[in-house]
């Protein structure tokens, strides 16, 4: 027999402490209401599923381009979050988790967008929690829950909103954690403090130190993937108050290198500082990122240059309307400009469940970085978001 211990959030639409941001990224990057179904077993299991829809209207002017205008998902894909626990036994709580998520504005019925990003087990207790499968990395965490592009849509791809999922603040604010197999440990939070660290399943930095990938090379040069013998290895460290929090979070894996550069070996690296911190109705918060023989978007490609970005943010709370502005850039070593990402929005809960989104955005891509979009236009977004 099930019991439904349905419970329907009411709280409030803030979600600006580092707390709340490590609760929308362990969620999938989720949102800031969601309903949380739960239905427990006679026997002591627990049933629990959640998600939210997000759709954006993207109305966009390229400079020296077209205009074009799309639907799509956003930063975020439609989600289906579903849990599984098991009763306590032995002092453990053992539980499995998977997300379902379906991209629009693929077209047709978007099997090219179908996929799953998490699907793993976690094993908690007084020692704290073993997490295993696939799931959300630590780099980039708890940067990457800012107000703006984690329930927004943020820099859009090459390809515009028509692509399977747009950037948020990736390149310009924040490496992205990306979903991957890993092996990962979470201490205890303790006096507001908490360590991770993760053992992931390592890229292969494609023709990494010929600055190129073998689609780029087109097989002219023969380029090869670098060899995976040892994993990447990320971390992070952070302190949630209740009014501000304090974060790092990094990551490194060797790459060899099989192309022609004649077996040469570089390691990539990149590692973040940033913190937050909220004053009655103002939040604010802010991150800086550097990441060096690899990409600015994820671990892959190194192009043997430094990358450095950062991001500030600042939101003001108005009851069920949240008014927020953004600015962050990126930059590449001996590039001729700079990545620069602008960002004005909006948040306004209609229901607990359903809220409506405004962003204007403008962005001058010359900044260069592997994976990061070099042009510029100007955004005009309004969307919504429905939690379940």
């Amino acid at each position: 027999m099930f019991e439904n211990n349905n419970t329907s959030s009411n709280g409030t639409f803030r979600k600006t402490s580092l707390a709340a941001a490590l609760s929308l990224i362990a969620g999938g990057m989720a949102s800031p209401a969601m309903a949380d179904l739960s239905y427990e077993t006679d026997s002591g299991w627990t049933f629990g599923a959640g998600g939210y829809i997000p759709v954006f209207l993207v109305a966009e002017d390229e400079d020296g381009g077209d205009k074009n205008i799309g639907v799509g998902s956003g930063f975020n894909p439609a989600s289906l979050n579903l849990s599984f626990s098991a009763p306590t036994q032995n002092g453990l709580d053992v539980s499995g988790h998977l997300q379902i998520n379906n991209h629009v504005g693929i077209g047709g019925n978007n099997t090219s967008g179908f996929g799953s990003r998490v699907a793993k087990i976690d094993v908690a207790g007084d020692f704290g929690t073993a997490s295993i499968g696939q799931g959300f990395g630590l780099v980039g965490t708890p940067a990457i829950g800012d107000a703006g592009s984690a329930m927004g849509v943020g820099i859009m791809p090459d390809q515009g909103v028509d692509s399977l999922a747009t950037n948020g603040r990736i390149g310009v604010g924040y490496k992205y954690a990306d979903f991957r197999p890993r092996v990962a440990y979470f201490s205890p939070r303790s006096g507001g403090v908490q360590f991770a660290v993760a053992v992931v399943d390592p890229d292969s930095g494609t023709g990494a130190f010929a600055g190129t990938t073998n689609e780029q090379d087109n097989g002219a040069n023969n380029l090869e993937e670098g060899t995976k013998e040892t994993p990447r290895i990320e971390y992070r460290l952070d302190y949630a108050g209740d009014n501000f929090g304090i974060w790092t979070s990094g990551g490194f894996q060797d790459v060899d290198d099989t192309g022609l550069s004649g077996n040469d070996s570089e390691t990539m690296s990149t590692i973040d500082v940033g913190g937050s911190l909220s004053a009655g109705n103002f939040n604010a918060r802010a991150n800086y990122s550097v990441s060096e023989n690899t990409s600015p978007v994820i671990f892959t490609t190194a192009p043997g240059e430094e990358y450095e970005q950062w991001y500030a943010e600042g939101t003001f709370d108005a009851g069920i309307h949240t008014f927020g502005v953004s600015y962050g850039e990126g930059e590449e070593d001996n590039a001729a400009g700079t990545n620069e990402l602008t960002m004005l929005f909006s948040r306004h809960r209609v229901t607990d469940q359903l809220t409506l989104m405004v962003e204007v955005q403008d962005y001058v891509g010359e900044g260069g970085g592997a994976l990061m979009p070099q042009r510029e236009y100007q955004a005009l977004i309004v969307g919504s978001q429905f939690n379940f």
